[in-house]
Formats: structure tokens, C-alpha cells, sequence
């Protein structure tokens, strides 16, 4: 399991940057709201209890195909996020990323890695040709595993990321910025900069229509001052880096 060094971090794949403002060619697919983990902030925790619910189940691989060839077709994307509940669970998963290569669509799974921790699987994606991963680390140790409500998520995902660095497949970190992992920004920052990571995602509250749900208080959502410092600080450190960073649902004063 000691794949990342010690005294140098990981070397990132490159690819190319820009400062322009260009609108990119990548779409986005919901296969569906089944799910491994029952993260306490998630925006469709209804619909992933509620097997009942029409969003629940995954849909067909045939129509999970019609929806990326109308987005390489008809819109011209270039690549695409596939996203769920949990995509590495969709039993056809694998056909769908040969497919999404074939049509020249490429494919990005945002994850929360429970799959990819055992290498094989990992393996027979990368084979598949996934382009690279969103992985979904929110929080450190136990932070993490309290925030997703699975014991062991966070060695899990950890395995994963050890993983994807061994084989040489590309990963981006989504972070979720509920009030346990605040203090624990900066250290997220630096995980990144140690496997390699292309760049990270900070995620804030969006409280707008299905996504005020969820197991919300004052005590897990936290207040734009108390992100602040811990934001900034790890906003620092992957600059330094060289490291993507982008923050979402976040008032542009609150950063220096």
C-alpha cells in the first residue's frame, strides 16, 4: 500500500491549461440514483433509500448509449461525466465506457472509490478506457467515514487513489465542504499533491430546489466565515502546486 513517497510527491499527467474563458465540449449523464454509501449531504438521499422512487434504479444500458451518441451527434460534446448513485456498480458499466470511446466521447466516472479499492477492478476499467476519475474524498480518516456513514470508506478510497496512481489513471478529488472536514482542507489539499491529483473541487452548500434535502443542520453545514481561512490556506497550497483548484456555490468576496 506504500505507493505514494515520502519525500517527493507523486508526477501529475498533464494536460493542457488555459486562463481563457472557453466553453468546453463535456456533457453529463445520470445513469441513475442507486448507491454504495449514504453520504449525509447528498441532494438525493430520498431517491437513494427509496428503491421505489422512478430516479432509484439505474437505466438500461440501451439508453444510457442513446444519450451519449445525441451528445457526440447532435451537440458535439467531447467527453462526458458519468455520474449516479455510484457508476462503478452499473452492472454494464464496462460496455458503456467501450462505447463512449468508440463514438469518441471521452469518459469521466465521478466515484466514491468503494469498487476500485480491490486493483483488478481498476484494472478492467482502465483497460475499458476510462479517461480518468472524480474521486469523491471528503474528509481524512475517520472525518471521512463519519461524513459518509460507511466505516472503513476512507481505507477504501485511499486503496483506490494508491491504486490509480500504481496503474497510471488520471484522477481529479471532489471535496464537499460540510463543517467536520473544514479544518481538514489544507490536508486534503496536500493529498492531492502527493498522489498527483490534476485538480480539486471544493464544494459549498447549494440550497436551491432538490438540493435543500438531506440530513442538514447548523451543526454539518457550515458558515462561509469558518470555510474562509482553511479554504484559503488550501487554495495556497494547490497553486503552489500547480494544482486545478475550483470552488463552487462560494461568494467570490469570501476568498482572498
Amino acid at each position: 500500500m506504500a505507493v505514494v513517497p515520502e519525500t517527493a510527491p507523486v508526477e501529475r499527467h498533464d494536460y493542457p491549461k488555459t486562463k481563457k474563458r472557453t466553453l468546453n465540449r463535456r456533457g453529463v449523464l445520470w445513469l441513475g440514483q442507486t448507491c454504495n454509501l449514504r453520504c449525509y449531504f447528498c441532494y438525493f438521499l430520498n431517491r437513494i433509500a427509496d428503491t421505489e422512487h422512478p430516479e432509484h434504479a439505474f437505466m438500461t444500458l440501451e439508453k444510457a448509449k442513446a444519450i451519449c451518441h445525441t451528445l457526440r451527434y447532435t451537440y458535439g460534446n467531447t467527453a462526458i461525466d458519468i455520474q449516479g448513485g455510484e457508476p462503478t456498480i452499473l452492472p454494464d458499466i464496462l460496455e458503456l465506457i467501450l462505447y463512449c470511446n468508440e463514438i469518441g466521447l471521452y469518459p469521466t466516472l465521478i466515484t466514491n472509490g468503494l469498487v476500485l479499492a480491490k486493483k483488478e477492478k481498476l484494472q478492467e476499467f482502465k483497460d475499458a478506457g476510462i479517461r480518468d476519475f472524480l474521486v469523491s474524498l471528503h474528509g481524512i480518516g475517520d472525518v471521512h467515514d463519519e461524513v459518509v456513514c460507511r466505516k472503513g470508506a476512507y481505507v477504501k478510497i485511499i486503496q483506490a487513489i494508491e491504486n490509480m496512481v500504481e496503474l497510471g489513471v488520471p484522477f481529479r478529488f471532489n471535496c464537499t465542504m460540510s463543517s467536520p472536514v473544514i479544518s481538514l482542507l489544507p490536508e486534503i489539499a496536500q493529498k492531492a499533491i502527493d498522489y498527483g491529483a490534476n485538480a480539486v473541487n471544493f464544494i459549498a452548500f447549494n440550497p436551491f430546489e432538490d438540493q435543500e434535502t438531506g440530513i442538514r443542520t447548523h451543526d454539518n453545514v457550515a458558515k462561509y466565515s469558518d470555510i474562509k481561512p482553511m479554504l484559503s490556506e488550501a487554495m495556497d497550497k494547490l497553486e503552489d502546486a500547480g494544482i486545478e483548484c475550483n470552488v463552487r456555490y462560494m461568494p467570490l468576496c469570501v476568498v482572498d
